[in-house]
């Protein structure tokens, strides 16, 4: 099967607009991080504990205190890796990008992965997915599923993500 004619058939029948939802490219930018190795329900109940809380913004995320982010992100596991995270995340966006992600994400696309990935607990999955749903930038996500979905559709004979990823 062709990599068209596999995405015709799936937007016949799914609707994609909307498919990351967010206030803010921040959001997005947390979100992804969280959502590493848990389930998008368990991110939407933190995201919704930080956005009630007014920490869904690089500022008051770097100036927030490390315990209150921990309980808020406790849901999705990994609470205190994501917690540091998302906080060095808020830190390295006030001190090198003036606290605009948006600036972060401009410019040559692979240079922006390269400042993405450089920042801890940002892997090439997270990285992709941050350019994409965030930046608006055309980057193919190359998740595990998504290899599984090409290999089982015959898109691929590979289930490697680094297989996918180079197509």
């Amino acid at each position: 099967m062709e990599v068209r004619t596999l995405y015709n058939m799936l937007i016949e029948h799914f609707d994609v607009k909307n498919w990351w939802p967010s206030d803010s490219t921040f959001e997005v930018m947390v979100g992804a991080i969280l959502t590493q190795q848990t389930n998008w329900e368990n991110v939407d109940c933190c995201l919704h504990s930080l956005r009630d809380r007014g920490l869904l913004s690089p500022e008051s995320m770097a100036n927030a205190d490390p315990v209150e982010i921990e309980e808020m992100v406790r849901p999705c596991g990994f609470y205190r890796q994501k917690s540091d995270r998302i906080m060095m995340l808020a830190r390295y966006l006030e001190e090198e990008w003036d606290g605009d992600p948006d600036m972060m994400l401009e410019g040559d696309v692979v240079e922006a992965r390269t400042r993405l990935l450089s920042l801890n607990g940002v892997g090439k999955e997270t990285a992709d997915s941050i350019l994409l749903f965030a930046g608006g930038r055309p980057k193919f996500v190359a998740a595990a599923y998504v290899s599984r979905v090409f290999s089982r559709t015959g898109v691929l004979d590979s289930q490697e993500p680094t297989v996918t990823r180079a197509r």
